[in-house]
């Protein structure tokens, strides 16, 4: 099996999931550090969400949007660090 970056396998878990897989994804989702394709992880979740016609969203969106500014932080202290 080839193994992918983290945004693409959640984002495919995420497409292949049921409504009682939504709380395992949402806790594993939380719980990374996630370095890259936030939005396309937030475009799956929501996706998913409205097609199985559920309410809350495990606070998913705001913990991956939050990720994305330390993201960014963690480039620019990088890119600052080199001479």
């Amino acid at each position: 099996m080839e193994k992918k970056p983290f945004h693409e396998s959640i984002v495919y878990a995420i497409a292949s999931a049921n409504v009682s897989d939504l709380n395992c994804l949402a806790l594993l989702i939380k719980s990374t550090k996630i370095p890259a394709g936030h939005e396309k992880i937030v475009t799956a979740w929501q996706k998913k969400i409205a097609d199985l016609q559920v309410n809350d969203d495990y606070d998913v969106e705001s913990s991956v949007l939050g990720q994305i500014k330390l993201a960014e932080k963690s480039r620019e202290t990088f890119i600052e660090a080199i001479p």
